[in-house]
């Protein structure tokens, strides 16, 4: 199931369904569909590279930010994996894009919001044998002064299924209580906080990492312009949906 849905991902990349109509286009001899191929390639570029169009999806997709009382506290805070990989050539670790994560988490426990920090997160992106992204978080977080004791890890999750799974065995097994902290990206928070209700772990979302603010709902001239984060956007908007379709079949 796991690969089948990365496959999935892949192939709703709008970009490669504009590539591949671009070049069906170049090999059609019949004028009339070639120019009807070619328009239709156009219509799909200025829709997916339109950046208001998926600004507005992801608002209303996304979790709002739902920040922390004062005084509110819980047992463990949960780092979901997907905020670092691993570069081949340099062999090591580095954060991606969606390392707010990393830095809430850490705000979180020296703020004294969370007591202890449980990072999930293997290998998903299939890097090098020896990485998993968990190791790197906990690395990182003990450099940042978080006592080693304080840190729980699980290396092995793939995906946020396992996530949840794996994370519950290890809440389970030293008998800590919920309700936790899950720390996840705003636009993966809806589906991470259906998985572990699922799983049967109560969690208290803490949304970070957003890739929509609410200043982008605004229209203007600009925002005729295609623009290549759109496209990105509409990459991880759509490989969302499929993360939640399967979500929902594993249920029936």
């Amino acid at each position: 199931m796991f690969f089948f849905s990365k496959f999935i991902g892949i192939l709703l990349n709008p970009l490669l369904w504009i590539v591949l109509l671009s070049i069906t286009a170049w090999f059609i001899k019949d004028p009339v569909r070639k120019r009807k191929t070619n328009t239709l390639s156009l219509i799909l570029l200025l829709f997916f590279a339109n950046n208001w169009i998926i600004q507005n999806l992801m608002l209303r997709y996304q979790s709002s930010p739902k920040p922390m009382d004062r005084g509110e506290q819980y047992s463990a805070g949960i780092l979901l994996g997907g905020l670092a990989g691993y570069d081949e050539t340099y062999k090591q670790g580095f954060f991606n894009q969606t390392s707010d994560r990393f830095i809430q988490t850490l705000r979180l426990y020296k703020e004294g919001h969370i007591r202890k920090i449980i990072v999930s997160g293997g290998n998903a992106i299939f890097a090098g044998d020896d990485f998993r992204e968990a190791d790197f978080l906990v690395e990182n977080l003990i450099a940042m002064g978080v006592p080693k004791e304080d840190i729980l890890s699980e290396r092995e999750a793939m995906n946020t299924v396992e996530n949840s799974r794996l994370t519950h065995r290890i809440t389970d097994s030293l008998m800590i209580r919920g309700p936790f902290v899950l720390i996840t990206s705003a636009f993966h928070m809806p589906r991470a906080m259906k998985t572990f209700s699922n799983e049967g772990m109560a969690v208290r979302p803490f949304p970070c990492a957003y890739l929509a603010l609410p200043s982008d709902k605004k229209f203007g001239l600009l925002s005729l312009l295609p623009s290549a984060n759109a496209i990105t956007l509409w990459n991880i908007y759509l490989k969302e949906q499929v993360g939640n379709l399967f979500l929902w079949l594993q249920k029936k």
